[in-house]
This record gives C-alpha cells, sequence and structure tokens, in this order.
C-alpha cells in the first residue's frame, strides 16, 4: 500500500512539472488591449520589467512609466530595462525618464538603439524591430504593436489625432492603427527575456564603440541577465477564459537578424506556406515579399490553396504615410490573382484567365493604417511577429515571431481576423489588372519595391 501511494504522489508530480512547463496564450483583438495586459503585469511586477518597444512616446509611454515609477517605489530591488528608439520620446517623456534616472540609478535602465546605415546589396538599414515584454520571466507580450497612442489604439474607428506632438515625425503618423499582439504566460517568457538581454548588450555595445556586433550570441555570456527568484502573480490573467494551454511543442519563437546570411524567419515563413493544402491566411502592413517567398505564394494558389490577403491601400480614407508603400503592394496582386507574372502585352490575355482562389482586401478605415504582422496555414498553425512583408525585414532589422501549432488559438485568431475583413475593402481582379497594366503605377510600384529597405 505505502509503495503504490508513493507511486501515485510521483505520478501527480510528474504532472504538475508537466502543466508548470505549459505555456498559456492569449490573442489580443489590439494594441489597445496588448497595453492593458503590459500595464497590469506592471503593477504586480516584483523583480524585473523588459521592455524592448522599437518606439516609445506620448501618452503611452507616460502611462507606462508613471506605472514603473510607482512600482519602483513599491518595490526597491525591482531591476527595470528598456530598449527602443528616441524618436517618438517627447519633452514631458523625457522629463519621467530622467527623473527615474535620477531617483533610480541602480534599477532603471534604458538603451537607444538608432538605424545603421546599409548601402548594399540595397540601401537600407538595420534596426532594432523586434517587440517584446516582460515581467519576472513569467508573464510577456509580443508581436508588431510599439508603444506609442498612434499604436495602442483600437484601429476599427479613427481617434481624434493629437497635434501637440514634440516629434517631427510624429505630424505624420496616422491617426491610429490596427495591430495584434500575444500575451502569455510560461516557459517562453525566459526565452524572450534571454534573447532581450541579447539584444540590449548589441546596441549597448554599439553606443559605446560605434561598432555593431551583428550577432547576439557574441553576447551569450556577457550582458545584464540575471536568475529571477521570486515571481508575480496577475489574478485577471489567471482567471482570463481568452488563455488557451498550450504544451512546449506546439509554440516556438524565432529570432532573425542582419547577422544571418539566410533569414531564418524568411525560411520559415516558405516552410509553412510550403505546408499549407487548405487556406493561408496573411495581414500584414506590407504585402511585398522578397522573391522567394512570393514564389512560395505562387506556388500554393497554382495547387489550389486558398489565400486571403489584408494589407494596406491607397484610398479617400487610407492614411498618407501609405501613399510611400502601397503600390509596391498593388503589383504583387495580379500574379497572386492568376499564379503567374505577366507582360505588358498580356493585358487583354489576362483578362480572359480564370482568377485562382485568392481573395485580396485593403484595411478601410479612415486615417488608421493596417500594422499587422500575421499568417495562419491551415486553420491550425498560426504566426504572429514583428516580421514585414517586405525587404527590410528579410535582410536588415532585427525581428521577432511566435509560431503555434494549436487549433484553438488560431480559432481565436480567425475570429479577430474576421472582424478585419469587415472593415476591409475587397479589391476586384479588374482592379488590380488595371493598376497592374499601367506603365506609372506599375514603375511606381517597381521604384517603391526598390527602396522598400528605407521605410
Amino acid at each position: 500500500m505505502k509503495h503504490i501511494f508513493t507511486f501515485l504522489i510521483g505520478i501527480l508530480f510528474a504532472f504538475s512539472l508537466i502543466a508548470e512547463e505549459q505555456n498559456e496564450l492569449i490573442v489580443t483583438d489590439n494594441g489597445m488591449e496588448m497595453l492593458q495586459w503590459d500595464l497590469d503585469f506592471i503593477r504586480k511586477a516584483q523583480q524585473s520589467i523588459e521592455i524592448s518597444a522599437v518606439y516609445l512616446g506620448g501618452t503611452v509611454a507616460r502611462e507606462l512609466l508613471a506605472a514603473i515609477e510607482k512600482r519602483l517605489s513599491e518595490v526597491p530591488t525591482l531591476q527595470v530595462y528598456i530598449l527602443t528608439a528616441p524618436i517618438l520620446i517627447e519633452k514631458e517623456d523625457w522629463a519621467i525618464i530622467n527623473r527615474l534616472k535620477a531617483n533610480y540609478p541602480k534599477n532603471f535602465h534604458l538603451e537607444l538603439p538608432t538605424t545603421v546605415a546599409v548601402i548594399w546589396p540595397d540601401v537600407s538599414g538595420i534596426d532594432h524591430h523586434a517587440k517584446l515584454f516582460v515581467v519576472d520571466e513569467k508573464y510577456f507580450s509580443t508581436g508588431g504593436t510599439n508603444l506609442d497612442e498612434t499604436a495602442c489604439s483600437e484601429g476599427t474607428w479613427t481617434p481624434k489625432k493629437n497635434f501637440n506632438k514634440a516629434s517631427v515625425l510624429s505630424h505624420n503618423l496616422p491617426a491610429g492603427m490596427r495591430d495584434q499582439d500575444v500575451v502569455g504566460k510560461g516557459p517562453l517568457a525566459k526565452e524572450l527575456r534571454k534573447i532581450f538581454y541579447k539584444f540590449y548588450a548589441i546596441w549597448e555595445n554599439y553606443n559605446r564603440t560605434g561598432k555593431l556586433e551583428k550577432d547576439p550570441e557574441k553576447f551569450a555570456e556577457q550582458n545584464h541577465y540575471f536568475e529571477v527568484t521570486c515571481q508575480t502573480e496577475v489574478e485577471r490573467f489567471e482567471h482570463s477564459d481568452k488563455k488557451r494551454k498550450l504544451n512546449p511543442e506546439q509554440v516556438r519563437l524565432v529570432i532573425c537578424g542582419p547577422h544571418q546570411q539566410n533569414n531564418v524567419i524568411t525560411a520559415e515563413y516558405i516552410r509553412l506556406i510550403q505546408e499549407a493544402k487548405e487556406e493561408i491566411i496573411i495581414a500584414n502592413l506590407y504585402f511585398c515579399p522578397v522573391e522567394p517567398l512570393f514564389k512560395a505564394l505562387l506556388a500554393a494558389v497554382n495547387r489550389g490553396v486558398k489565400i486571403t490577403v489584408i494589407t494596406n491601400g491607397v484610398s479617400d480614407v487610407a492614411p498618407e504615410y501609405t501613399k510611400f508603400f502601397c503600390w509596391a503592394n498593388r503589383i504583387h496582386y495580379v500574379p497572386l490573382f492568376y499564379g503567374k507574372t505577366f507582360h505588358f502585352w498580356d493585358a487583354w490575355h489576362v483578362a480572359g484567365l480564370p482568377v485562382k482562389n485568392v481573395s485580396i482586401f485593403e484595411y478601410h478605415v479612415k486615417d488608421i493604417l493596417l500594422h499587422k504582422k500575421m499568417m495562419m496555414i491551415d486553420g491550425k498553425k498560426s504566426v504572429i511577429g514583428s516580421y514585414n512583408f517586405g525587404s527590410r525585414s528579410d535582410m536588415g532589422d532585427y525581428e521577432l515571431i511566435l509560431v503555434w501549432d494549436s487549433q484553438e488559438l488560431s480559432n481565436d485568431l480567425r475570429k479577430v481576423h474576421e472582424k478585419d475583413i469587415r472593415h476591409s475593402r475587397q479589391i476586384p481582379p479588374e482592379d488590380a489588372r488595371r493598376w497592374y497594366f499601367d506603365p506609372v503605377k506599375v514603375s511606381l510600384g517597381e521604384i517603391q519595391k526598390r527602396f522598400h529597405g528605407l521605410l
């Protein structure tokens, strides 16, 4: 009897270890929702906060920094590390940052990445583009949303634009963005935290030496990472009916950057597209994929896979910014509709060809930019992250994606996608043909594609 009891205890302990290893993920509807989760996590932080924001500024920055300042006053041992570009940081934001540096010099740490110019093989730059947020190596968020008031919006209606910003760039931003992230809890938090400190070390070293050591692994043993010994409990997350449990083998993190000869995120997208049997759904800021990725999409459509794309276009409601890249998007529509590229003299012939199982949409909410980076394969395998369908993400920037294999979590993603469809305008093949065979528009698209690395 004693042995049976011991055996049962062992089984229960083993199951508890398995449960601890699971990740619990929530697909967010928009950037505003992600921000509220981040604030909840900050308010319960016990030992560490790591933020890779790419852009941070305005009212969102002040709300986050105020929450951090309050938590530092409550937990004097708390360590905060922030990695963000200075472009959108306003005068009021700097006032809080400088106060935090003065009052908590051993606890509050900020590093400012910058663009490193690249002139070959294309005119481009290297930026830190990965977005992630971790608290106590337990809770996290990651995806496409930047931490400024334009990005952290609902994205299905037009908010009042703030014209009192200090940054010149901010005056040219849209009123809001439609974005998407994942928030969660579990082993992924440790992976994200470790890569954060490698990224932080890259830019800390660059700002000190002026030399970009591109490979994060060069800083694997020389960074600010430290073990977490106490963790928080966020009740709202723990009791959320939106969270989905995934075993470690169901979800993984993929990182790319300029240190890679062959971009591993691009390769991952191609692998997933090649595996698709029934359906591919893409929602992305850009639809200007590098050639190997676009060829994989054409091969998929030619073997009968249904493809749905939501991206940005020029219209009477689109943000001004779309004029700088949308024609590079639009020159890819006809090849996707018909499964191949064409010459100018094929215009009449193409009009009589059958359209493949393809639907293309452009987001259509006044002054709202679709900023997502999402893909779903066969309703089960999905991607959310920072990687754009453009040359910059493939050849220059540090990027991060989560890839999962979960019907339940992908169903949540599909519900948000269906909402996006309702706020989009479907592009008829005849419109796509008119643009594709217009010498002026296609030339503009090719120019935008050529200099896509500057976006």
